[in-house]
């Protein structure tokens, strides 16, 4: 798997023996249906347009001189949401972002059925012990 890691992935990957590469492109989907951090910082009126506009030059300025930033941490830095802010905004997008297993079901690479029973055998393996 290649840049995102996803622990139920990496399982179905190595006990299930599924396509690392449908696995990838399933996460690579999930990433592109996330739901952009300025945009949640807007709609839950943690942050104005101005801080957003603000946070993206940022953002835009440092990734010219080759580092990689993240809205969350350059909100943060620029006194614009304080870290449990981030925090909150960080879970809300993860709750609102599409399961790999639900994205599996969509590709038709599962069934609903499938899912539940992957989802069930990965927590039994989870809960085992090492």
């Amino acid at each position: 798997m290649t840049e995102q890691i996803s622990l139920f992935g990496v399982y179905l990957v190595h006990i299930h023996h599924f396509d690392e590469q449908l696995i990838d492109e399933a996460l690579e989907i999930q990433r592109q249906q996330q739901i952009p951090f300025g945009k949640l910082a807007l709609e839950t009126g943690l942050m104005r347009m101005k801080g957003i506009v603000q946070v993206l030059a940022m953002q835009a300025d440092r990734s010219a001189h080759g580092s990689r930033c993240y809205f969350g941490e350059l909100a943060v830095e620029a006194g614009l949401i304080t870290d449990k802010d981030r925090e909150l905004l960080l879970g809300i997008q993860m709750d609102r972002r599409k399961k790999l297993g639900e994205i599996l079901v969509d590709m038709g690479v599962i069934n609903e059925q499938e899912r539940t029973s992957l989802l069930e055998q990965y927590h039994l393996f989870l809960s085992q012990p090492s």
